[in-house]
């Protein structure tokens, strides 16, 4: 199918976090810390197809398969508390944080609709690090995080700026969940000028966003069940969406 387009894309993002935090003595080397983490991002993304008017000349017509209006916003409260302890050999830090995250999604064009997901989570923290009088070190890390789809892999409009290889995002994505554990260890001889270090890096992905690519053996409709809309991809060509 051969189409002449122009389109007009317009996205904007804005971010707004603060960070409250308290501190308490705990003995003679720990301390008792107490943090709180709200945060608000709001998402704007405009895209304006038009075709080729064969009387006019002009690109007029409005295509709605390939145009979309779409906004969404991602509000997390997070609240936190560790304990940290140094001293002269090594330093220990432990907490953890509950987060509460909500996603909205409001497209107003082409079809009215919806979304709104929320997201509740505990992330756990440690961090160890000790240095041995024989030059010798040995650092532990485990962290836990999350993050929110981006506003081009969850708006579905397709992209068509490549006939042969479609793009579009999936409105029902959720933030993926990571956890990573990182161990260090090391020797340094300063004196002969040897050194040893071995790393281990674990890292587990929860909904992770990957790609997922549908290659037709024919001409085919694809059809998106959340937002109603269909598109022909034809024979050769291909669509790649976001999924977790």
């Amino acid at each position: 199918v051969r189409r002449d387009q122009r389109y007009d894309l317009y996205t904007n993002n804005n971010n707004l976090s603060a960070n409250l935090s308290y501190t308490e003595p705990i003995g003679k080397s720990g301390q008792l810390m107490l943090t709180y983490n709200p945060s608000v991002s709001k998402n704007v993304s405009d895209k304006d197809t038009r075709s080729l008017n064969s009387t006019t000349n002009e690109y007029n017509e409005i295509d709605t398969l390939f145009s979309s209006n779409y906004n969404n916003s991602y509000n997390t409260q997070r609240a936190g508390i560790s304990y940290r302890t140094n001293n002269k050999n090594s330093n220990f830090n432990v907490g953890g944080n509950v987060q509460q995250a909500t996603l909205n999604g409001v497209q107003v064009f082409p079809r009215n609709f919806n979304t709104s997901r929320s997201f509740y989570n505990i992330l756990p923290n440690l961090f160890y690090n000790h240095k041995y009088d024989d030059g010798r070190n040995l650092r532990i890390m485990y962290r836990t995080s999350t993050d929110v789809p981006s506003l081009s892999q969850l708006q579905n409009v397709i992209d068509i700026s490549n006939p042969i290889l479609l793009r579009t995002g999936n409105v029902s994505l959720n933030q993926t969940f990571e956890q990573r554990l990182i161990v260090r260890y090391g020797l340094t001889k300063s004196q002969s000028g040897k050194n040893f270090f071995l790393n281990m890096f674990i890292s587990n992905t929860n909904d992770y966003i990957a790609n997922a690519t549908y290659i037709p053996t024919q001409d085919s409709i694809f059809s998106d069940p959340v937002t109603n809309t269909s598109i022909l991809i034809n024979i050769g060509s291909q669509l790649s969406q976001n999924v977790n």
